[in-house]
């Protein structure tokens, strides 16, 4: 009777799992087919009992021999991502643990296999990837410079543009403060700046940096503060223009309007001047 309790409950157990579970004999037939096996695989208990698993695709034969190998050997193997067929011919990633089962001698007589379904935890973690890709390829060939910080003001990201802006290395750049890389009115500036951030303000505002070779870069920079859920500034990434060709062509245009302004000067003097002598 105790038993019998026991292996009711072990059922029980079993056939409520959510992840798929698998008992193979020694000739590695399928021997325990459980409700969750069912659902993601599409076969039923009595289509693979005393069977081989239906669910090694053609290629991966070899592998499933191995991991097989590995546990009549009394090895135990945790968390192996392979790929499995479904029934319908679809493809997934299952997450597998096995561990050999003893009989009470000693001796290994089958395997136990655990199996979950990861092929959506995959996919999105692709996408993810993919997204991570996308984004860093676009920030890596902008053509304006960007810059991320931490919660402390630190460098932790910037792109190629960047780097050519200031003329230093990425690996110059990192770990260092923004304000290692302006004069002291920039630093003053910058300071009023994050306060401002810290609340959330993303007002663009022109700043001048330092190069490497000690000339100035006149820039915009275009901030986006970051806070977490409960509203704790994160820190922020800042999009940062030149316009150091722009201001130069600003003040040639200023020169050129004061000598335009005292060639008009000139001209009237002279206009009038002339009157004089015609007179």
């Amino acid at each position: 009777e105790k038993l019998r309790d026991v292996n009711e409950t072990l059922h029980a157990l079993l056939q409520a799992s959510p992840a798929a579970i698998t008992l193979l004999d020694m000739n590695g037939n399928v021997q325990v087919w459980n409700r969750a096996a069912e659902r993601i695989y599409g076969w039923t208990a009595e289509e693979v009992l005393d069977r081989p698993l239906p669910t090694i695709p053609s290629g991966k034969q070899d592998e499933h021999r191995m991991l097989r190998e590995r546990a009549l050997r009394g090895e135990s193997i945790t968390g192996v991502e392979v790929q499995r067929q479904k029934k319908d011919g679809s493809f997934l990633h299952i997450s597998l643990s096995i561990a050999p089962l003893h009989d009470a001698e000693g001796n290994v007589t089958g395997i136990v296999g655990v199996m979950t379904d990861i092929t959506d935890w995959k996919r999105a973690e692709e996408e993810r990837r993919q997204s991570e890709e996308d984004y860093r390829e676009l920030v890596e060939t902008m053509n304006d410079g960007f810059i991320m910080q931490d919660e402390d003001g630190i460098i932790i990201y910037v792109n190629k543009k960047m780097c050519e802006m200031l003329g230093y290395t990425e690996e110059e750049i990192i770990d260092h403060r923004m304000t290692d890389f302006y004069d002291e009115a920039g630093k003053i500036l910058y300071q009023h700046q994050m306060v401002k951030r810290k609340k959330g303000e993303r007002d663009p505002y022109k700043i001048a940096w330092m190069r490497k070779d000690g000339r100035q870069v006149a820039t915009i920079v275009s901030p986006e503060p970051k806070f977490d859920k409960a509203g704790n500034f994160e820190g922020s990434f800042s999009v940062v223009t030149d316009i150091t060709e722009l201001k130069e062509l600003e003040e040639r245009l200023r020169q050129t309007q004061k000598m335009e302004g005292l060639g008009t000067l000139a001209g009237g003097i002279a206009h009038d001047f002339n009157n004089i002598l015609a007179i």
